[in-house]
């Protein structure tokens, strides 16, 4: 009687602990879209996801200083690498570019395509399967996508910002395809920390323009 209990007590603090976890994240992400609305009054695109991922390497770098993960094999160099400058880089610079013109709850929908782009790659690259409630939910996400076009865009065309958006969806979905076999041997928080540092790397050249604009901000 006192292993079942123990183990429920345990089953239920993982429980609690993932209910955490998941609802952080589901705020977190959410979020994201309006505090980068907000940002792009005072700093362009890209400087705004210098500056974003800047801050974010931090502690990135000493968690991977103090953890010494595994080294990369020399076929996983390539698949890190596209994490920093397709995952972050060019999904950051995308996004910010599209939410100039795209609403922030229009953003936060249309990048929700992600999962379903992902789901298709993974049929046709890993030989994933996808039922038919997953299908039918695919194409009411999709019909969700074209009622947005509707009203960002013109008719039933998408809007230049909302592509870009769209492309950044699919940056998010290419990547967790090509980052999938990573998990096999290195930590999903390694992999995590990686892409923030690489990404930020990447991003580098627009953080002296960002932090000028932020003094600019703070002057104003």
């Amino acid at each position: 009687m006192n292993a079942c209990t123990g183990t429920l007590n345990t089953t239920q603090r993982i429980d609690t602990t993932a209910a955490i976890a998941v609802a952080l994240t589901v705020v977190g992400w959410a979020s994201a879209f309006p505090a980068i609305r907000a940002g792009l009054v005072a700093f362009g695109p890209l400087e705004l996801g210098a500056l974003r991922f800047a801050i974010a390497a931090v502690p990135a770098a000493i968690f991977l200083a103090v953890k010494r993960p595994a080294l990369p094999r020399l076929d996983e160099l390539w698949r890190f690498a596209f994490g920093g400058a397709v995952f972050v880089a060019l999904y950051t610079a995308m996004l910010n570019f599209g939410e100039l013109t795209v609403s922030a709850g229009a953003a936060g929908f249309i990048i929700n395509v992600s999962p379903i782009f992902t789901a298709i790659m993974a049929m046709a690259l890993l030989g994933e399967r996808f039922s038919g409630l997953a299908w039918a939910g695919t194409l009411l996400s999709f019909a969700g996508i074209g009622i947005i076009a509707m009203g960002e865009g013109q008719g039933l065309h998408f809007n230049n910002g909302a592509l870009l958006v769209l492309g950044s969806a699919l940056c998010s979905a290419v990547n967790t395809i090509v980052q999938k076999p990573l998990f096999a041997r290195h930590h999903p928080l390694t992999i995590s920390a990686s892409n923030m540092l690489l990404g930020a790397l990447c991003l580098l050249p627009f953080l002296p323009n960002g932090l000028a604009q932020a003094a600019v901000a703070h002057t104003a």
